[in-house]
């Protein structure tokens, strides 16, 4: 099923989204991901006019609020065509990952439903989970300092 929203800034139409949600499939047996239904981003537009200006950053994590919402969703996907300037920093920025797979010439990212979750969190203001991250940040790095992981 697609969903989809125009994004506005005011009364002025800055972009488009639109979701390619798995977890809403009633005629057809959905498309899984880890054997789990999906919702992957299908289009993510925001007119040149309005980019650095944070429409596309704010529209990116409501789109994520979404796909938490969505019942079975195990990931958010989506993908981009690695040529020059391409979006794959913006989307790292919101904690999506390569998967190593591609979708004809394009590569696949993924942002798992743990990644959703404390994104979500984070951005809610639930600040309660910031020193746990910080401390498993540190613990990271120190496996990594001890030459494990």
């Amino acid at each position: 099923e697609a969903w989809f929203r125009a994004v506005y800034a005011d009364e002025a139409a800055v972009g488009f989204v639109m979701l390619e949600d798995w977890t809403q499939a009633t005629d057809d047996a959905p498309q899984l991901y880890e054997g789990a239904p999906f919702v992957a981003l299908w289009r993510f537009m925001i007119d040149h006019r309005f980019q650095k200006f944070g429409f596309g950053a704010q529209a990116m994590r409501l789109l994520i609020s979404h796909a938490r919402t969505r019942p079975g969703a195990k990931n958010m996907l989506l993908s981009f065509v690695p040529k020059e300037n391409n979006p794959e920093g913006f989307y790292a920025r919101f904690g999506f990952t390569r998967t190593g797979a591609m979708d004809g010439d394009e590569v696949v990212m993924r942002l798992s439903n743990a990644k959703m979750l404390v994104e979500g969190m984070i951005r809610t203001g639930h600040n309660n989970i910031d020193p746990c991250l910080y401390q498993l940040e540190e613990a990271l790095a120190l496996i990594k300092k001890n030459g494990g992981g």
